[in-house]
């Protein structure tokens, strides 16, 4: 049964498991061997209880990290359909969005945000990160919108830390919070054509 670590490299631990079973399964044949009749139907009977007993655990934990998984996809959609509420009341936007008002392009609000230091981005699992995996979004070679480091998608950007932006997992895009941005948008505004 193939599965995938955190870095999505494939793990096979079917020879293993089987081993453990096989080796298992002799160190149990031996030691009801080394018992009398009596007592070998009673360790059977005790054996027989047990597993019956984890394997009805088994299937509470189960039912139970379904029932998580189920809660953790509707809280995701519904924190989703609220940014997307929100962003069609106008209260956040992408940088084309917030940057609309003041005849801003995304490139030029995007370069205003750099020079406050809320473009940085770095990977969502920050302590199973190393430093050196931090990466600003200005550096040579990577776009703004999605950034890859050996291999690792890099998705909080420092606005989120900062309160000025939230993050949608659903999509995997920033939103910049309009009434936090504006001070730092309103100096560059172009006048507007008459």
């Amino acid at each position: 049964m193939p599965r995938t670590d955190g870095a999505e490299f494939t793990i096979d631990a079917s020879d293993i498991l089987a081993e453990v079973a096989e080796a298992f399964a002799k160190k149990r044949a031996n030691y009801l061997a080394s018992l009398s009749p009596e007592q070998r139907a009673a360790a059977e009977a005790a054996f027989a209880k047990d597993e019956a007993a984890a394997l009805r655990k088994c299937e509470e934990d189960e039912r139970a990290y379904e029932g998580e998984l189920e809660a953790v996809k509707k809280a995701t959609d519904a924190y989703h359909r609220q940014i997307q509420a929100d962003r069609k009341a106008g209260a956040i936007g992408t940088l084309a969005e917030v940057g609309r008002p003041f005849g801003l392009s995304a490139v030029a609000v995007g370069r205003i945000l750099d020079e406050h230091g809320l473009r940085e981005r770095w990977n969502v699992d920050v302590e199973g990160t190393p430093p050196g995996m931090r990466t600003p979004v200005s550096a040579p070679l990577f776009g703004t919108r999605y950034v890859r480091v050996d291999g690792g998608p890099l998705h909080i950007v420092r606005g989120v830390v900062e309160g000025v932006a939230v993050f949608d997992p659903f999509d995997a895009r920033e939103y910049w919070i309009v009434a936090k941005v504006q001070p730092l948008l309103a100096p560059h505004a172009k006048p507007r054509k008459k």
